[in-house]
């Protein structure tokens, strides 16, 4: 049965400064909403909703109440993660010449409005409820907490995503209601042409969510130049105009699922040859490469005298699971497939397996095998960690609320910084960084009976999700769980630098295992057989190109 999760909390006045990066943590008065609480129940969880009465699609009929929003207090500053620009990627309805991006003048509001997003004070959804389907069991450790908030929620993130429901509903009329994925619904829809579920979200396998039952997202009519979206995904992502999925200011668990280095400032200052050197510096200073990664992970590596290392007794200067693999290989600029999209938005693809993708695979392949490396599980990575075990462990970024003491059962905080992912060479123009596959992507089925209704809670959801979530998401990440200044701007630094190889989150011709699996055995498979396996990958990406309706 479906649940609705809409909230009604309380809304407050609160100044956010995206020109010059400062904002102001609110601090929520209590007021009065529109009727009285009731709740409703989701499995185990009891979950508060909000409702003026009986909902216009007789969804729900529940009643509201009245909340506070948790105090927050000081003063942040907030990175521009999202840079819009010119984009290269075309209409291909319309073929333009040269596409640019319109003014955007609301995002660089110091103060956004209040009340209804400018240019939709007319929009009601008339009670209508927007079901979200999406992973609810966690069973891997990455359920869907993006949408709602459980009840009595005392997290950041919960006021913030119940502050972002409350919006739509105070301000649009608009409810939401969250099912599981599994549950069957989405199943029956396809079948039967029905239109219970708005809205997907789901992780893993994009390609397996195309036109068949999903909607392009260029053909809704949203204005995806703005900020509220992913730009870097809808660059990577897009083929031939076609793009089935999305992330955006929404997307929690694509935030948690980027991944980054950390360091442990603690076996750093132990080291009498590390403790002078400033990797922030190193950093700023565009000498942060595989060389220097390697270099530093050698001076940390201490044996207890009886010649082998051992997890649990000794230090390695590097600890991490076989994802990391591919980080570093992303992270020093490469990729597995490469692509161009033409002003006539037709998609052209391309080898990847370049002189330099060749030479990084080799670094990367020397520090994997080097016995100052360690490779475990991530539990273990964490424990190594925790007890000073490892100088560097890379990792998602969710993991720094595990060393902050937010999450998981150790409740004592570990002294790391977060570092990005190291470059090939001083050269190389920008750091780079992947997200994992785990995160969960929105999708739009088909059989969507109301486009104008939905491109309307598209933009509103994305608009207050920027505003709210994602700027409550940084603060705890860039000024809670951290413990010095500089890791802030390296999170900016690595938000901003993300890229989505279209290779890896399309698993073509199984590229990442034959690629993964190189490096663990030791075999420089882009020199060994790199034009084969490149083959390949360009033939499956053409393959799905040409699968894409015209």
């Amino acid at each position: 049965m479906k649940k609705i999760i809409t909230f009604i909390l309380a809304f407050c006045f609160f100044a956010l400064s995206l020109a010059s990066c400062d904002y102001d943590i609110y601090v929520a008065e209590e007021i009065t909403s529109k009727a009285t609480n009731t709740s409703a129940t989701r499995g185990t969880s009891s979950v508060t909703v909000p409702s003026s009465g009986t909902s216009a699609d007789t969804k729900h009929t529940v009643t509201t109440h009245t909340a506070t929003i948790p105090t927050m207090v000081g003063t942040t500053s907030m990175p521009p993660i999202y840079t819009p620009g010119i984009t290269t990627i075309p209409n291909i309805t319309t073929m333009p010449d040269i596409v640019t991006t319109p003014t955007l003048d609301v995002w660089h509001n110091p103060t956004p409005p209040d009340g209804a997003r400018a240019g939709y004070e007319d929009v009601d959804f008339a009670g209508y409820t927007f079901t979200f389907a999406s992973p609810l069991d966690n069973a891997d450790g990455w359920g869907d907490y993006e949408v709602y908030a459980e009840e009595n929620g005392e997290g950041i993130l919960d006021s913030a995503i119940s502050e972002r429901n409350t919006y739509l509903f105070e301000y649009y009329d608009a409810f939401i209601e969250v099912i599981d994925i599994n549950s069957g619904v989405l199943e029956n829809d396809f079948a039967t042409g029905s239109n219970n579920v708005d809205i997907v979200l789901d992780r893993y396998n994009i390609q397996a969510k195309t036109a068949e039952n999903y909607l392009n997202f260029h053909d809704i009519g949203l204005k995806l130049e703005n900020p509220c979206w992913d730009q870097n995904f809808i660059k990577d992502m897009t083929v031939n105009g076609k793009l089935y999925a999305m992330l955006g200011s929404f997307s929690l668990t694509a935030f948690d699922a980027t991944w980054v280095m950390f360091f442990n400032k603690e076996v750093q200052e132990s080291n009498e040859q590390l403790r002078d050197v400033n990797f922030y510096n190193l950093v700023y200073n565009n000498e942060w490469t595989l060389d220097k990664f390697f270099e530093l992970s050698k001076l940390a590596r201490r044996d207890d005298g009886n010649g082998e290392m051992e997890i649990g007794t000794d230090i390695f200067g590097f600890i991490s699971d076989t994802n990391s693999i591919r980080g570093l290989y992303f992270g020093a600029g490469q990729s597995y497939v490469t692509s161009t999209t033409y002003a006539n938005g037709y998609t052209m693809f391309e080898s990847a397996f370049t002189e330099a993708a060749e030479n990084a695979t080799s670094k990367i392949i020397d520090i994997y095998a080097h016995e100052s490396t360690a490779i475990a599980s991530r539990s273990i990575c964490e424990a190594q960690t925790r007890r000073n075990g490892a100088l560097f462990n890379a990792d998602v970024l969710r993991q720094l609320s595990y060393y902050a003491g937010k999450q998981g059962e150790n409740p004592e905080p570990a002294s790391v910084g977060v570092l990005p992912f190291p470059k090939l060479s001083p050269e190389q123009a920008d750091y780079k960084h992947y997200v994992d596959n785990r995160a969960i992507y929105m999708y739009i089925p088909k059989n969507c009976f109301d486009i104008e209704r939905m491109r309307n809670f598209l933009e509103l959801y994305a608009y207050h999700s920027f505003f709210t979530v994602y700027n409550s998401y940084f603060n705890l990440y860039k000024y809670t769980y951290t413990v010095d200044t500089e890791s802030p701007e390296m999170i900016d630094i690595i938000i901003q630098s993300r890229s989505f190889d279209l290779a890896y989150q399309y698993n073509l011709a199984a590229a990442d295992v034959k690629y993964t699996d190189g490096v663990i055995s030791q075999k420089n498979i882009i020199s060994e057989y790199g034009s084969d396996l490149s083959r390949e990958i360009v033939t499956a990406a053409n393959a799905y190109r040409e699968s894409l309706p015209d």
